[in-house]
């Protein structure tokens, strides 16, 4: 079901690929920070799918109050039952805009579905956790850092060969390797992985004599770079750099603000990204909210 799309500058707005153009040169000046939402309607103007949406609502002055990203995506519940998931990012001028489009959005069941939804500092805003808590979900929080490279220093990386190995995007028939060796597969299904291969730009490092697999990072556009991996006899090679520098410079040119989301705690990834040149952006959060009963 989708909302009507109207001008007026009370009512919550399903954006049109033109205004979709408009909603990216609004944000442009916001980066930085918001990255995440610039990200995802970026995506959702990039790709053809269905599953990523755009809304927003616009303010007196033919600007904008608030913009909001949703992607369907699914997961398994408890009983084994696939669960259908939301995944949010959000701005907005103030706390209760946003709260106003989140419950204006007429394709979301608050009866029976999920979501992820991610944002600046290390916790969510109390009248959205209560948006949520008031229909029964609990709610998860991670408190994460954001770091971000510039897109100008992120284009200018120089991508140096490495002896026995090549790096290239990840393909279709990739997904499943991916998803098998993600620590968090449980939150996911194969598909949403898949859905983030072909609609966002991706890094694989293959070994060149076989054309395996060993070392792959993905971009999805509610986390940004995300699920990065090596197999574990091919670690401590600097595969991981490799990738990280490659999908670093790939999302520059497609228009993208690299960054990612990292718990303070990841000391490697950390590492990793600041080696590349990504800076510290500040504190971010990752809430989950399901059902009580949710695995």
């Amino acid at each position: 079901m989708e909302l009507h799309v109207s001008e007026s500058s009370d009512q919550v707005q399903l954006a049109t690929r033109q205004q979709l153009f408009s909603l990216l040169a609004f944000l442009d000046k916001k980066l930085p920070d918001y990255c995440e939402v610039y990200g995802h309607v970026l995506t959702s103007l990039c790709s053809t799918d269905p599953i990523y949406k755009v809304f927003f609502l616009r303010d007196s002055n033919d600007g904008y109050r608030a913009v909001v990203g949703l992607q369907r995506d699914g997961r398994r519940n408890s009983r084994n039952e696939m669960q259908r998931a939301w995944l949010i990012t959000a701005w907005a001028v103030d706390e209760l805009t946003k709260l106003q489009v989140f419950k204006s959005i007429e394709d979301v069941n608050w009866q029976t579905d999920e979501f992820v939804f991610s944002g600046r500092k290390s916790e969510p805003h109390p009248i959205i956790a209560a948006l949520f808590a008031d229909h029964g979900r609990k709610l998860a929080v991670y408190q994460m850092d954001l770091y971000v490279i510039d897109r100008q220093e992120a284009l200018n990386i120089e991508l140096r060969a490495r002896d026995g190995v090549y790096v290239k995007s990840l393909e279709s028939h990739h997904a499943g390797t991916v998803y098998d060796n993600w620590a968090y597969r449980e939150i996911t299904t194969v598909d949403s992985v898949l859905d983030s291969v072909m609609a966002s730009p991706s890094a694989g490092v293959f070994v060149k004599d076989s054309d395996q697999l060993v070392c792959w990072m993905t971009s999805r556009v509610h986390v940004g770079m995300s699920q990065l991996h090596t197999l574990e006899q091919f670690r401590h090679r600097g595969y991981a750099t490799l990738a990280t520098r490659y999908l670093s410079k790939r999302l520059a040119q497609s228009g993208y603000v690299p960054y990612a989301i990292v718990s303070p705690s990841n000391e490697p990834s950390v590492r990793c990204f600041k080696g590349v040149g990504f800076k510290s952006n500040g504190p971010f959060h990752i809430c989950e909210v399901t059902f009580p009963d949710s695995g």
